[in-house]
């Protein structure tokens, strides 16, 4: 369970991150702005959800979060280290919440 905590408090940390440099986004990369309008309008899930629906998968220390439209989807991508020192890479839907992908990084 502490490890959940920080989790949250990283994320939280990171949604500040967001804000501050939501004019430096690549080209399929959200920006915060365009993040929050998507949740508002209902299009993708906040990210606190997701991480409630993912929060077996998703059990570790965040090292990155990118939001990423990929083709016509919304995407989630997490850096996720676990407690055995992997990092795992995983893209999860930002509309519906299902895992698309996810690959050890080296």
């Amino acid at each position: 369970m502490k490890i959940l905590s920080i989790f949250l408090a990283t994320v939280a940390g990171i949604n500040g991150l967001l804000s501050a440099a939501g004019a430096f986004a690549s080209d399929n990369e959200l920006t915060q702005t365009e993040v929050r309008k998507l949740v508002d309008q209902g299009e993708i899930l906040p990210l606190k959800a997701l991480l409630d629906r993912q929060r077996a998968l998703l059990n570790g220390r965040l090292l990155d979060l990118e939001v990423e439209r990929d083709d016509s989807t919304v995407v989630y991508e997490l850096e996720i280290l676990k407690e055995d020192g992997q990092v795992i890479e995983y893209k999860i839907d930002a509309a519906t919440g299902r895992l698309l992908k996810q690959k050890v990084e080296d």
